[in-house]
């Protein structure tokens, strides 16, 4: 559904399932602001890319979301806390945690960041995003032995209260290649001081970028879905132009 036919909305009756969701959501990005504005982008980035969207075959807009969590879970410069999903049950009252978090890294840190980690070092195939856990762990581990599909060798996304629930299943297999593709495209567009796409200050062109954004240096090679082998790079990113991408999207 479209509002005004431009905002898209979801429509959902008697279905109380994804309160608890809400809530614990709500409570990450309560820690600090970056969560939402990282999740945010993430998502502006994937629509222009066109592999967002659970009805044409990609994993929808939550799964995104999970996998921004993930990804400042188990970043070691970042560390993000694990919130106990027993205690959210989707009432009015959302339940108070006792952990405080400030993320030490800018925004195109962050974002430069969680593409490498995607394309590069995250095991596509055996490693499970789980926020539930938040940390790296095999499908094969018994943390997840009501998770469907997990000794498959393909992306596997947990929904953090439907244990069962491997989000890949509205991915389409061939859809899951262009994926990891444009997750690739996106961190070589850092390499080369260029933001992705969708993040761009102006749609027309490509916006150059130079801060002297680093991220450690790795010598080791993780095996990509397609069986090619890549390393860390040194990445830049531009402040000034995700700020300008967060304010159209709002």
């Amino acid at each position: 559904l479209k509002f005004k036919q431009v905002l898209d909305v979801d429509l959902s009756l008697q279905n109380i399932e994804p309160l608890p969701n809400t809530q614990l959501l709500r409570s990450y990005v309560s820690l600090d602001t970056c969560i939402r504005d990282l999740g945010v982008l993430v998502k502006l980035w994937a629509h222009a890319a066109g592999v967002c969207g659970a009805p044409k075959g990609h994993l929808s807009a939550y799964s995104f979301t999970l996998m921004v969590i993930y990804f400042l879970q188990v970043d070691p410069d970042l560390r993000l806390p694990v919130l106990p999903t027993a205690r959210f049950d989707g009432s009015a009252t959302t339940p108070p945690h006792p952990h405080s978090w400030r993320c030490g890294l800018g925004m195109a840190q962050m974002l430069c960041r969680f593409f490498i980690f995607f394309a590069e070092q995250f095991q596509w195939g055996s490693e499970v995003v789980s926020i539930r856990a938040g940390r790296r762990l095999s499908a094969s581990d018994d943390t997840f032995s009501e998770l469907r599909g997990r000794f498959a060798s393909r992306l596997h996304v947990e929904d953090p209260f439907l244990l069962h629930r491997n989000l890949h299943c509205a991915l389409h297999p061939e859809k899951e290649n262009e994926l990891y593709t444009k997750l690739w495209e996106a961190a070589q567009a850092f390499r080369q001081g260029l933001l992705p796409v969708g993040l761009q200050a102006s749609p027309d062109t490509g916006h150059q970028i130079d801060v002297g954004m680093r991220v450690p240096m790795k010598e080791d090679r993780i095996a990509a879905p397609s069986g090619h082998f890549k390393k860390w790079s040194q990445p830049n990113g531009d402040e000034h132009g995700l700020v300008l991408a967060m304010q159209n999207a709002s």
